[in-house]
């Protein structure tokens, strides 16, 4: 039987403190592993997290990202590309606006 390539990392945690709301985070991501080229191995993924009261008692925050790498077995090379949303909600200043970011690059193992 062939393995589907499917995965899952999840995670949470909980902090409590006396003096402001109690830190929480919790983080989720799926991915897919595959073969569309003889090339290498090519790996999708996208991820999940969200924060309560961190880094204040007041802030609530999540990003999401998306990502994709493809390996070059034969060069010892990845190509990878991802997008990410990061976004905080404030009720102290400063007011922060969302931001996205973008990221394409190499790693090559020698």
């Amino acid at each position: 039987m062939k393995d589907s390539g499917l995965n899952l990392t999840l995670s949470g945690v909980l902090k409590e403190r006396d003096d402001e709301g109690d830190n929480k985070n919790f983080y989720a991501k799926a991915g897919w592993l595959t073969q569309f080229f003889s090339a290498g191995q090519t790996a999708f993924a996208v991820d999940y997290t969200r924060s309560v009261n961190f880094p204040t008692g007041r802030d609530d925050g999540y990003s999401v990202g998306l990502a994709a790498v493809q390996q070059f077995e034969e060069f010892g090379t990845e190509l990878y590309l991802q997008y990410r949303l990061h976004s905080l909600d404030r009720d102290v200043e400063p007011n922060v606006e969302d931001i996205n970011v973008g990221t394409i690059g190499v790693r090559v193992k020698f």
